[in-house]
Order: structure tokens, then C-alpha cells, then sequence
């Protein structure tokens, strides 16, 4: 976001504390991938996650953030986690065809050959946010979890207009 004197203005996004449980989660989606699920052409995500499980913070989380990567590097969405779930490329084009983000062809060019399952999103209730968020930090590939006040936050930031974020 840049303000009226041109400043870019950027959000510092809270960590999750040892005592808060997560509410949220923050991924990082490429521009075109970010079109086809807020414009509601797929409404399935996923990708591949080091530790083979859904873990505990993981399975709290109802929300997903949509970070767009590469272009505008801001927070610009957000969906509601209907399921989570481990699913192999072959399964994901089976079982969700079209609804999944990737093509048929993306999604073999992103396997490159891995067995292994992606930890795929399936969501509902998109929201495209008036106002993206920039953020302080950049966000790695292993995304952000974050609290259910620091989700309601940063979603009042996207759902408003503003010349810059808080």
C-alpha cells in the first residue's frame, strides 16, 4: 500500500503466542492461482508441507489468508476451511478435477514426479478484500499462522477502504 506522501505503509503481522490457539492461516498463492479461487473457478488449494500430518495449530484454523506472491507480495482474500486433508495428485484429479486451483497440467509440472500427498485446502465463503494488505516481513512457504483477534485485524484492514493500512 503506498500513502498520499508515497510511503509505503506495511503491517506487521502478531506471531502466534504459546497460549493462543490458531484461527487463521496465511499461504502464499501465485497471481493467476489467486484469480481462480477468489474469482470462485476452484474453490480447493493445497500444496506440499514438510511434515506429513495436519498438526494441532493446523487442524484449529478455520480461515485462510490468500498472500499473493510474485506481483503485489499483500494479503488480498480470505476463505473459509471447510476440510483439510492429504490427497495425492492422482486423488486431487479424481476426486476434485476443476475445483482444484491447479490445472491437470500445473499440477504434474508441481508434483515433478513426488508421490507424497499435498495438504489440500477445500474452502467455501471467498472474500476478495477492498484493501490488500502489505505486510513487514515477507512470508515464507511454510505460511503464518495466526490468532482469531489478529485475524479480525487484518481482515478489518482488507474490508475496508483505506489510503493505508494500521
Amino acid at each position: 500500500m503506498i500513502d498520499a506522501a508515497g510511503d509505503t505503509n506495511r503491517v506487521d503481522v502478531s506471531r502466534l503466542r504459546e497460549n493462543e490457539t490458531a484461527y487463521a492461516v496465511i499461504h502464499a498463492v501465485l497471481p493467476s492461482h489467486v484469480e481462480r479461487l477468489l474469482s470462485g473457478k476452484s474453490d480447493a488449494f493445497g500444496k506440499y508441507v514438510g511434515f506429513g500430518r495436519i498438526s494441532e495449530p493446523l487442524a484449529s484454523c478455520r480461515m485462510l489468508m490468500i498472500y499473493e506472491s510474485h506481483r503485489s507480495k499483500n494479503i488480498v482474500g480470505d476463505a473459509r476451511i471447510h476440510r483439510l486433508d492429504f490427497m495425492t495428485a492422482d486423488q486431487i484429479v479424481k476426486g476434485l478435477g476443476d475445483r482444484f486451483f491447479l490445472t491437470e497440467i500445473e499440477l504434474d509440472s508441481y508434483s515433478n514426479g513426488r508421490r507424497r500427498p499435498l495438504l489440500v485446502f477445500e474452502l467455501h465463503h471467498f472474500r476478495r478484500y477492498i484493501t490488500p494488505i502489505a505486510l513487514k516481513r515477507p512470508l515464507t512457504m511454510a505460511g503464518q499462522m495466526v490468532s482469531r483477534s489478529e485475524f479480525d485485524r487484518l481482515a478489518e484492514i482488507g474490508t475496508h477502504h483505506s489510503s493505508s493500512n494500521r
